[in-house]
């Protein structure tokens, strides 16, 4: 609704545009035609119009009708009576006064609606966070809104406006794709394209960005033109990646899940606070409870045997505060008796990686703990049975070794020479029985030997040991043993040094030409120590590299067969006690390297990374550290 003051200011720029039209009249008056002199006026009525609106236009229109009448057209200072043709003119100076006023009107309403829709636009992207880009491909220059900047961490107005400019803020891992679908968008002339990346911001973050444009071409299919808008999705972005990570975890769960019969597995959850739990029905049967029972820890321990309560708490907590997952043996009590359970849980963290929840399940294995329960009494029967028929077969050994050796004392050169060959294969053949029957009896002790290892030894000290023990051996040979620093482990110190006696004695029984060069390593890989006792001698063929490592197993190689073929075995026993892994690697005639691991828990200290081992023995100076 028009006020008072802008009526009269419409009135006035009326009066104003026509008085300065009569004016402009009257002075080209004698330079032009006298009918073009009303030109001017319709100048009048355009400015009042764009000015003042249709109104004023048309009150413009109304009073230089008025003044060329009265001042230009004949009879001059009279308003009639006019020619028939000055009257056609007027009529015509009206006519296109009114029609410049509506179209005047109806440019401003546009121009009106444009700006008031750009205001709404500006409003809307700035609530929203959305920004606007326009890209006009020939001149490589880029448009964008102070939102957009903002997406990118920028300030207003410092963004370039270059394709260059813009790629150096995209992520590298995200270039190469970016321009292959624009690309493919152009060859298909395809007029929209959505894509996703992610944009480093100025302080060096990264953020997620969806833009969604128009492509525009011209008529020989190339791009001209690209406009759009871009939306920040970074935290939808991460709920899609963590609930695809769950999708897959679920699906995997679920298999694993489909494998069981039912009922013998039950799923249980147990959250950050311990308050909130769930257990499956299956859950519920294997703690011999009914569904009414509220689904808390405390009553999940309360259905564990007393005994491994505090231990299964104790584990689990752990596991929960280092996010790590949870493995652990349990025993229970049902009406059938005390059982076996094992349970199984992934620790669940939130995206900054705080742990929230277990999810795991119990499954029974009673009748495995009873196979292995008789397989190590198998096991310890078939060790017993070995080292007594070991020990009784020593007595008679004994005798036969005691009358072969007084025979030979007694008789040898008496009886003819087949006689003497007789009684020293007896003697030789005595000798590698006992030989056999001791081997035996160590690879027995080793396996009754076997449970929790909980001394720390020095590997060090033990093959300083080892090689003071094989003194004597080392020097008459003429074999020199080299050590880099060893750890200390925890075991037990005369199993790590049988485990290197036998390693050091096969490779001097097996020694080429050369005089026997033997070398100890220890180093770390990952989770475990890896131990290498490496050598000069004549090798074998890796054929026969896992026959090596069986009881009574001799490779004939080397200048000396003598042995009872049980060392490596041993050297196995003792390995696998610990949770490690043997083998041996060798080429004939270019030595052998026999590696051993020990798991890196059974490992309490390193050994001092300057301190050199080095044990040499020869003949003449002995054992020299």
């Amino acid at each position: 609704m028009l006020t008072r003051n802008s009526v009269w200011k419409a009135w006035c720029i009326a009066v104003l545009s026509v008085v300065g039209s009569t004016i402009l009249t009257f002075a080209l008056a004698p330079l032009v035609h006298e009918k073009v002199t009303l030109l001017p006026f319709v100048l009048a009525v355009l400015v009042s119009a764009w000015y003042g609106g249709i109104s004023t236009g048309l009150a413009a229109t109304f009073f230089g009708a008025l003044s060329a009448d009265y001042f230009f057209l004949k009879p001059t200072f009279a308003l009639w009576p006019v020619t028939q043709g000055e009257l056609a003119l007027l009529t015509l100076l009206i006519g296109v006064g009114v029609a410049v006023s509506l179209l005047t009107e109806k440019v401003h309403t546009a121009h009106a609606a444009i700006l008031q829709s750009r205001e709404r636009l500006e409003l809307a992207t700035a609530a929203t966070g959305v920004g606007i880009f326009e890209w006009f491909r020939k001149e490589d220059r880029i448009f964008w809104t102070p939102q957009m900047e903002g997406l990118f961490g920028l300030e207003t107005g410092s963004y370039e406006g270059t394709s260059a400019a813009f790629a150096k803020r995209v992520h590298p891992d995200d270039r190469t794709e970016l321009q292959a679908r624009l690309a493919d968008c152009e060859s298909r002339r395809l007029p929209q394209i959505t894509v996703q990346f992610r944009a480093i911001r100025l302080d060096g973050s990264i953020r997620w960005i969806e833009a969604r444009s128009r492509l525009f071409y011209d008529d020989s299919s190339s791009l001209q033109r690209l406009v759009g808008v871009a939306t920040d999705i970074t935290e939808r972005k991460q709920k899609e990646i963590a609930l695809g990570n769950a999708l897959e975890k679920l699906t995997e769960s679920n298999h694993r899940l489909s494998l069981a019969p039912r009922g013998a597995i039950g799923v249980w959850e147990r959250n950050s606070g311990a308050q909130l739990n769930w257990w499956s029905a299956e859950s519920y049967e294997l703690c011999n409870t009914g569904h009414e029972v509220e689904s808390s820890w405390e009553n999940r321990l309360a259905c564990i045997e007393p005994e491994d309560r505090e231990r299964v708490n104790r584990e689990v907590r752990t596991s929960f505060e280092q996010g790590r997952d949870v493995r652990v043996e349990f025993r229970a009590r049902r009406p059938d008796g005390l059982r076996w359970y094992l349970a199984i849980g992934e620790t669940l963290k939130d995206p900054d990686g705080a742990p929230t929840r277990i999810v795991g399940v119990s499954m029974d294995v009673t009748g495995q703990k009873r196979i292995e329960e008789e397989l190590k009494q198998s096991n310890r029967d078939l060790e017993q049975f070995a080292s007594i028929v070991a020990h009784d077969l020593q007595a008679p050994l004994n005798t036969v070794e005691t009358f072969s050796k007084w025979l030979l004392e007694q008789y040898a050169g008496k009886l003819d020479d087949r006689a003497d060959q007789y009684l020293t294969f007896m003697r030789t053949s005595t000798w590698r029985m006992k030989r056999l029957i001791a081997g035996l009896l160590a690879h027995a002790r080793v396996a009754s030997e076997s449970g929790n290892l909980t001394l720390p030894v020095d590997c060090n000290e033990v093959l300083a040991w080892t090689l003071q023990t094989l003194a004597p051996e080392i020097a008459a040979h003429g074999a020199v043993v080299v050590s880099d620093p060893l750890p200390t482990i925890t075991s037990k110190s005369y199993q790590i040094e049988e485990l290197f006696q036998n390693l050091i004695q096969n490779a001097i029984r097996y020694r080429s030409a050369e005089p026997p060069h033997i070398r100890v390593t220890a180093k770390r890989q990952a989770d475990e120590w890896v131990f290498s006792v490496a050598d000069n001698g004549v090798g074998f063929d890796m054929a026969e590299s896992e026959r090596v490592f069986r009881p009574f197993e001799r490779l004939q190689r080397g200048l000396y067969n003598n042995g009872a073929g049980m060392g490596l075995a041993i050297c196995k026993r003792i390995v696998e006690q610990h949770g490690g892994t043997i083998r041996a690697e060798s080429q004939p005639g270019n030595g052998s390297t026999f590696s051993f691991t020990i798991p890196l828990s059974a490992v309490t200290a390193n050994g001092s990374a300057s301190l050199i081992i080095s044990e040499t023995c020869d003949a003449k100076k002995g054992c020299a550290a």
